[in-house]
C-alpha cells in the first residue's frame, strides 16, 4: 500500500464512511506535517476533495464532510 509507506509514523489512518449515497474513504496522513489534508476519495479512487489544510476545507462538493457517516477504520497506526 502506497499510502502506508508515505504516511506519517503516527496518526495515520484510513477511514470508510457512507457519504453522497456512496462509500468513501478519508486518507489522513498523520501527524507530522503542518496542516495536512485528509484526501476523501470513491471506492473507484476518484478523489472527491480534501478536507482540512491551511485553508480548514469542511465540505466536498458543497455538502458538509459532518454529515458523512463513520463505517470504520480500514488501516491506521
Amino acid at each position: 500500500m502506497a499510502f502506508e509507506n508515505e504516511a506519517c509514523s503516527s496518526g495515520a489512518s484510513v477511514k470508510e464512511f457512507a457519504f453522497q449515497n456512496q462509500t468513501v474513504y478519508c486518507f489522513n496522513p498523520g501527524l507530522c506535517g503542518n496542516d495536512l489534508a485528509v484526501y476523501v476519495l470513491t471506492e473507484n479512487c476518484d478523489t472527491l476533495g480534501f478536507l482540512g489544510g491551511f485553508a480548514g476545507h469542511t465540505s466536498i462538493n458543497g455538502e458538509p464532510f459532518s454529515q458523512a457517516v463513520y463505517k470504520a477504520t480500514v488501516w491506521g497506526n
